[in-house]
């Protein structure tokens, strides 16, 4: 029931997150905003992070591990774990930052995350509809959309094309709310093949009871 849930509330997401592009796929400075959203979602958690690994290289307890830091020392390989957090939040909050003082820096680049994600995207959707739906087997045409993912991801990365900022918005927003509605379709599509297959399987074990009746009788 839960991983229901998450497919679903999945699928929702990226139809939302699809429309929102192809409204917004003329925006002036649209991929700027975009830096500036995910630099955002790394400054949080990065200060978060930095602020909670200071205070564990100082000894301090957090949460639940107050009573057993209080009664155990703090080890070296807490203090190296500690350090290499340091470290790496305290890059992330760098990084972060930069992108939100200077967003056309990185604009640029995020076309080929786009291409990245439709990329990875599609050959995720290929791994669902060949391993993840078994035992059910589904009709060539819902690989339709997880190759055109991989193969317009492909296209934005050794082309030009990327370039064109409002053309790799508009294409990633048709492709997420198509997969969307793909991934309606085929949870449907799966539900009633697997439905089909207990009913065979079912009626399979009542013919062999039956035989089996007959043949003690």
């Amino acid at each position: 029931m839960k991983n229901q849930v998450t497919n679903w509330m999945t699928i929702l997401i990226t139809a939302a997150v699809g429309v929102l592009f192809i409204v917004w796929h003329n925006e002036a400075n649209l991929f700027q905003w975009l830096v500036r959203a995910l630099g955002i979602m790394l400054l949080l958690p990065g200060v978060y992070i930095l602020f909670n690994s200071f205070s564990e290289i100082q000894g301090k307890s957090v949460g639940r591990e107050k009573e057993q830091e209080e009664k155990q020392p703090f080890t070296v390989r807490r203090r190296a774990a500690a350090v290499s957090l340091i470290i790496v939040s305290a890059a992330t909050v760098f990084i972060a930052a930069w992108m939100l003082i200077q967003p056309g820096f990185f604009a640029h680049l995020i076309a080929y995350l786009f291409a990245a994600i439709l990329l990875l995207y599609g050959i995720y959707q290929f791994i669902v509809a060949t391993w993840l739906c078994r035992p059910a087997v589904l009709p060539w045409y819902f690989y339709i959309i997880p190759s055109l993912f991989v193969a317009i991801g492909i296209v934005i990365l050794v082309t030009p094309l990327h370039t064109l900022d409002s053309i790799v918005t508009l294409c990633t927003g048709i492709l997420l709310l198509a997969s969307a509605i793909n991934s309606i379709i085929q949870a449907v599509t799966v539900r009633a093949l697997i439905k089909s297959i207990n009913d065979e399987a079912a009626a399979a074990a009542d013919d062999d009871k039956k035989l089996t009746e007959g043949s003690d009788d």
